[in-house]
């Protein structure tokens, strides 16, 4: 039997005893039962405590009781400096109770002297279940740094790591959750995605995930809104695989969720930047189609009645009618190459201000004598709240140019009815109104009243003349003066501009 003993080539021994037959005894008993012995001894705890710090030893045999130093000392010592050294106690003096106390503190075998022939058998058993610890210790030890390191990635990636059962509920969440929604994993734990959702989008994305599950399919690629922290809406890419167990039941999906809310929004951007760009390249289509209208009508009026008035067959009353509508031609003419010049110096930022004391109501009185016969040709009334002692100090021809506009607009756009225009001193501000009974103007218009190349009617067959930029050219002036410009208006039933100008500008 001894020949089945699996022996260590050699056997380093750390031996506690104090008797020199004892210390023999085990000595030949290792070396009969074939072991190659290096075996060192200690009689008292300080050279038994030196001994066992050293490294590259397999085993310690102790005695149980020593002058002033017993086994359970020894024991402690062994678990201080070397817990995985297999400690077997060797005396002729223990008792049971005393052995299995031993045994519960940590010895792995005890060996009594007068039945030594056991030794060699404890040896063996005692070196084999310390290489089985081992390498469970190091099974641990690989199982417990591969754990932190999986913590680790999964604590350091931007992803968010789940699992949910086949209820849809939570059973494990990684730390990214705290970034997404402020909560700790153990705050998601039974709650399901839903309950992150808002309700419209958890009632579609509830029903592509009922689909999905019907089918035990993998989750691929799946966009959903969530509500984040501080009730910030985000959006999440979600992946995952369903678990089945071995009878091919579905018992939940494991996946991930990416942060994809910064993407979704740039695209947007560029989406909202294309449809931007495609209007303005339509609006500057229609505008230049428009400009070349706006030129050629009134150049082909100039030139055909430039022709008619010089012809002697036309009587003197026929030839007045053809003078007002050749000096009508050129007047649209020069407001058409006037608007353009004003929006091309406003837009360069090459507009210069010239500031002075401007007296509005003279000035707007000026512009209203202008446009009294294009009003009573179309029955309009038009006038003014008088207040002539307001003195603006500002820039007297953008001044002229916003009300020329704005009181331009008015008649053109007014079938009938009346205009009414009106300023007063408010504090620190100027006041100022043009208000008109005409076609009004749509509520999906007026957000891109302001705007270059705007017109709510681009088409060929448009009622009114005109450029469509006579109100960029305002807003633009009004920006230069540091005022504001606002409107209100339906449609069918006229428009109000309103305009502040600071006191002091």
């Amino acid at each position: 039997m001894e020949n089945e003993i699996q022996l260590p080539k050699i056997l380093n021994v750390r031996s506690l005893e104090d008797s020199d037959i004892d210390f023999e005894l085990i000595s030949e008993q290792l070396i009969k039962a074939g072991f190659q012995v290096e075996i060192s001894r200690a009689e008292t705890e300080i050279v038994y405590t030196s001994l066992i710090r050293g490294k590259n030893f397999d085993i310690i045999l102790a005695d149980y009781m020593l002058p002033q130093f017993d086994a359970f000392k020894a024991l402690n010592l062994c678990q201080e400096y070397c817990p995985d050294i297999p400690f077997i106690c060797v005396s002729g003096s223990i008792g049971e109770i005393k052995a299995i106390e031993l045994l519960k503190n940590g010895a792995v075998d005890y060996v009594i002297k007068d039945r030594m022939e056991r030794l060699p058998f404890a040896i063996t058993r005692a070196l084999d279940e310390a290489k089985i610890k081992l390498e469970h210790k190091k099974a641990q030890e690989a199982l417990r740094t591969s754990e932190e390191r999986l913590r680790d990635i999964l604590f350091s990636t931007a992803d968010w790591v789940w699992e949910v059962d086949s209820q849809g509920k939570y059973t494990y969440s990684s730390q990214r959750d705290i970034d997404l929604f402020n909560v700790a994993p153990d705050e998601i734990i039974g709650k399901t995605p839903f309950d992150f959702m808002p309700a419209d989008e958890a009632k579609r994305v509830e029903v592509i995930f009922s689909k999905i599950i019907g089918n035990k399919d993998q989750i691929k690629d799946l966009e959903n809104w969530n509500i984040g922290k501080d009730g910030q809406l985000i959006c999440l890419l979600t992946n995952g695989v369903p678990i089945i167990d071995n009878d091919g039941q579905l018992k939940g999906y494991r996946g991930i969720d990416k942060n994809i809310t910064e993407r979704k929004h740039a695209e947007q951007e560029l989406i909202t930047a294309k449809d931007r760009a495609e209007a303005s390249d339509r609006l500057k289509t229609a505008f230049m189609n428009n400009i070349s209208h706006e030129i050629r009508t009134p150049l082909n009026g100039i030139l055909g009645f430039s022709q008619i008035i010089t012809d002697p067959f036309f009587s003197d009353v026929e030839k007045e009618g053809y003078y007002r509508m050749l000096n009508e031609s050129c007047d649209r003419l020069l407001n058409t190459v006037t608007n353009i010049m004003d929006i091309s110096l406003l837009t360069s930022g090459n507009q210069t201000l010239i500031k002075k004391g401007v007296f509005v109501c003279d000035m707007i009185s000026d512009i209203i004598q202008k446009f009294s016969m294009s009003c009573q040709q179309k029955n309009i009334t038009i006038y003014m709240l008088e207040n002539s002692k307001i003195c603006l100090h500002t820039d007297e021809g953008i001044l002229n140019r916003i009300f020329h506009q704005l009181i331009d607009n008015a008649v053109k756009f007014t079938t009938q009815g009346k205009i009414t225009i009106g300023c007063e001193q408010n504090k620190s501000e100027f006041h100022f109104f043009v208000k008109d009974t005409g076609i009004g103007i749509s509520e999906e218009y007026k957000s891109r009243i302001f705007g270059n190349f705007e017109q709510e009617d681009f088409a060929s067959t448009r009622k009114f003349e005109g450029t469509g930029i006579g109100l960029s050219i305002v807003k633009k002036s009004v920006d230069m003066l540091g005022g504001k410009i606002w409107l209100d208006s339906e449609k069918g039933k006229g428009s109000t501009f309103y305009i502040s100008i600071p006191v002091s500008n």
